[in-house]
């Protein structure tokens, strides 16, 4: 995992595919602008990207606090379930 965060929240998610915390991805800005329907001039800080993820990232494991952005969902296979699939 990387040494340095965005912040030192403990409960930041993590994308172990491309080794990045949500606070750092600000590639979720476009998701939290789409899905919340946010104003794209609003503000989008850290604490918004890890309460995005973990209400509405479906691979969000809360267990290991682990999920994958759309980027490494896709180079991994896109995985699924039955149950919905959750990043280990």
């Amino acid at each position: 995992m990387p040494e340095t965060r965005a912040t030192d929240n403990p409960n930041d998610p993590y994308d172990p595919g491309c080794e990045t915390f949500a606070t750092d991805m600000e590639s979720l800005n476009t998701d939290i602008i789409g899905v919340w329907g946010w104003d794209p001039d609003d503000a989008i800080g850290p604490d918004d990207r890890i309460l995005f993820v973990k209400t509405e990232e479906g691979t969000y494991n809360k267990e290991n606090g682990h999920f994958l952005c759309m980027r490494c969902y896709v180079n991994e296979g896109m995985p699924s379930s039955p149950e919905g699939w959750k990043c280990p």
